[in-house]
């Protein structure tokens, strides 16, 4: 329903084509600061040239200075040639080793040797920082006295002065700026740094290659004493020595032929050992024939022994073996012995190879480790050879590529910049203070803030009263022309009223039943209307506070639905500060005798200059008003009223101020809440919808007072601003 009540009203407002308003919280936020922004377009172009302004001006009290640049470019290109690696120029292109180089480049020592070549201590311009430094540094009272450092003042200004960057990410350039209230000055800073950076690193090659001198040296005669101490050793080992190249030969040749016989006799002395065994075991198996069989050389006793045996004499065997396993353990035994002997010979003879294989291997290491110092020795030397002479070959591992020239123009203080930047933080501050302030209000000004705070319809707009319209009693007599865009608003509104609240529920449709109005003559002379077969409608305005609108828009109304040929009664409700108080005012006692009894309300009722539209002003002087508008006796008067006007229209009191009249708007079939545009804050609307909500009534539209022609527009609301260019 609410989205065909917009499209309806923007058809009637504007006509199609016309976008509604944004309801999106967001969107309707980010609108709302765009649009304070651009409302605040001429104080921000104000704020911005008046900082700039301001900030060009204030730039020439500051002190004017130059400044000059110098680029070094550091030496990436690596030598092939071993002899001269050390004293030629070249280092790697790492991001490591740039950024070490941007740092030696802006060092205090490099900076100190640049104060100390140009003698920057007895310079005015330096010595005026250190003087500054002293004397910050004296008012310090309650500080311990540190140890005063003359040149670390001039150093900290130098380098305040001067700047070190990289050209590019990956390049090896690098640029030197001083800065100097003389050009020739700064250039000379420029280049004296650049020139110090080249004769740091050549003395420090200088440095490195005596050293390295010193420390060749001090190895060459190290190795020069072990080469002695090594002959010396070689020659005692060679004199020591007990064989002669022969004698070992022969000793090998001896020790092998003792391995063989020892071989020999052990394998005899082993099958001696095995004979006896088999003997012994034949034998006692019963087997002595056996056994004498296993005897190889068996001898005459032991051939005639076996005979007999075989002849059946075993006695005579038996001794016969007997005899001979004692001989062949007699001959293990000596052939055991044997061996033995030669073992023990043959060890000795290994003792003494192993001996002079230990003095060989003793003597091939002296000689081995002679050679190895040699060689060292003969490549020191030649080092040592090179790097004397290698002072005239030292080149720097950085060249100057462009030498500082004195500027012809101040670099300090950027006049263009600082008022650029002046006015942007003017403009941005501005804008900060226009969005706080935007962000703090409450009012309503767009419909979709309307229809947000309400949750109504916005059903029309009243347009501001220019300052010379007129007041409300003359408005209501007709005396005085109106301005033409209030009638075009107020018809509109009276529109809206016909086509949308009257379709609701509780209302009685007017539709089809508007009639011509009557002539001059026939409203004079019928006082009070006769009784309508059916009801008019009753509407009621409610404002939260007091200068709202509310009764100008409600007597705009009533006019246009006289327009329309109703017949409409505008009753004053409002009994503490009536807008209508120009008028003649009703009795006290006539009030109440038309309160008690209706049919005497034609006595209170007035005439106004507008065909079809009565008055009934707020009686004066009512001791509890609150209590005769909510009373039962005024809605009868109310009904009795109703039945006799199209229209009767109820201009109340503000809601806020007057909470004890809440119940009066139960009376009525419509209520419009009327609102005032860029004025009445949020809470004030909510709080009065929770009070008429107390009561169980609702407002069923919401129309905008007092809409400023001009400025509604720059507040992104296409439905005002249309709607206030149609009434204009």
């Amino acid at each position: 329903m609410r989205h065909e009540y917009t499209k309806t009203l923007e058809r009637e407002f504007f006509g199609a084509g016309i976008g509604a308003a944004q309801d999106d919280g967001d969107n309707a936020m980010l609108m709302a600061l765009w649009m304070a922004l651009l409302r605040a377009r001429y104080w921000l172009v104000g704020a911005a040239l008046l900082g700039g302004i301001a900030a060009y001006a204030l730039s020439y009290l500051f002190e004017v200075r130059y400044t000059s640049e110098a680029q070094v470019m550091i030496e990436t290109r690596v030598t092939n040639d071993p002899a001269f690696a050390p004293g030629m120029a070249g280092l790697p292109t790492s991001i490591t080793a740039l950024e070490s180089e941007l740092e030696v480049l802006q060092s205090p020592d490099l900076i100190q040797r640049v104060v100390d070549r140009l003698d920057l201590r007895s310079d005015a311009e330096f010595a005026k920082q250190d003087e500054a430094t002293d004397a910050g540094g004296a008012g310090d009272a309650g500080a311990a006295p540190l140890p005063a450092d003359p040149d670390a003042a001039v150093v900290s200004a130098v380098r305040d002065r001067s700047s070190v960057e990289q050209i590019g990410n990956m390049s090896a350039v690098f640029s030197i700026t001083f800065t100097s209230q003389d050009p020739e000055k700064a250039a000379l800073l420029a280049n004296t740094l650049a020139e110090e950076y080249i004769a740091a690193q050549i003395e420090e090659k200088l440095r490195a290659l005596d050293r390295s001198q010193a420390w060749l040296s001090d190895r060459t005669t190290e190795i020069q004493e072990r080469l002695t101490t090594l002959g010396v050793e070689r020659e005692n080992h060679i004199l020591a020595e007990p064989y002669t190249p022969e004698d070992l030969q022969t000793m090998k040749a001896s020790r092998a032929s003792m391995e063989r016989r020892i071989a020999d006799l052990e394998a005899e002395a082993a099958r001696l050992e095995t004979t006896h065994a088999a003997i012994a075991r034949l034998r006692a198996d019963g087997n002595p024939l056996d056994a004498a069989a296993m005897i190889a050389v068996p001898g005459p006793e032991l051939s005639q022994a076996i005979f007999e045996a075989r002849a059946g004499d075993l006695a005579v065997l038996d001794a016969a073996l007997d005899a001979a396993a004692a001989r062949l353990s007699e001959e293990a035994t000596a052939t055991a012995a044997s061996a033995a002997s030669i073992r023990r010979e043959a060890d000795l003879t290994q003792a003494e190879l192993s001996a002079q294989a230990e003095r060989d291997a003793e003597l091939r290491r002296i000689e081995n480790d002679i050679r190895v110092s040699e060689a060292i020795y003969q490549d020191f030397m030649a080092q040592l050879s090179r790097r004397t002479q290698q002072d005239r070959y030292l080149n720097p591992d950085a060249r100057i590529i462009a030498t500082a020239r004195p500027s012809p123009y101040p670099s300090e203080p950027r006049r263009k910049v600082m008022a650029v930047g002046a006015a942007f933080l003017a403009t941005l501050g501005a804008a900060a203070l226009v969005i706080l302030t935007e962000l703090r209000r409450t009012s309503l000004r767009t419909v979709g803030e309307y229809e947000g705070a309400s949750g109504l319809p916005v059903l029309g707009l009243v347009p501001e009263a220019s300052p010379k319209a007129v007041a409300l009693p003359a408005l209501l007599q007709a005396t005085a022309p109106v301005w033409p865009g209030l009638m075009t608003s107020a018809r509109k509104l009276y529109s809206s009223i016909v086509t949308e609240l009257e379709a609701k529920p509780r209302g009685v449709s007017l539709r089809g039943r508007m009639r011509p109005r009557p002539a001059p003559e026939q409203a004079s002379a019928q006082r009070l209307p006769a009784l309508r077969t059916t009801k008019g409608q009753i509407i009621a305005g409610v404002s939260s506070m007091p200068g709202e609108g509310k009764s100008t828009a409600l007597l705009l109304l009533a006019r246009a639905c006289t327009f329309a040929g109703e017949r409409v009664l505008l009753v004053d409700c409002d009994f503490w500060h009536s807008p209508y108080r120009g008028t003649d005012g009703n009795e006290l006692d006539r009030f109440t005798e038309a309160l008690f009894d209706p049919e005497h309300s034609d006595r209170l009722i007035r005439e106004t200059g507008e065909n079809g539209l009565h008055l009934l002003p707020a009686p004066m002087g009512v001791e509890d008003p609150a209590a005769v508008l909510i009373s039962e006796e005024f809605r009868a008067l109310l009904e009795f009223l109703q039945a006799r006007y199209d229209r009767v229209i109820l201009d109340t009191p503000p809601l806020l101020a007057h909470v004890d009249t809440a119940a009066l708007y139960r009376s009525a079939d419509s209520i419009l809440l009327m609102t005032r545009w860029n004025a009445t804050p949020r809470g004030a609307v909510e709080s009065t919808l929770r009070i008429l909500s107390d009561v169980g009534v609702r407002p069923g539209a919401v129309v905008a007072t007092r809409v400023n022609t001009v400025r509604a527009g720059a507040y992104g609301d296409n439905m005002f601003s249309h709607a206030l260019r149609a009434s204009a």
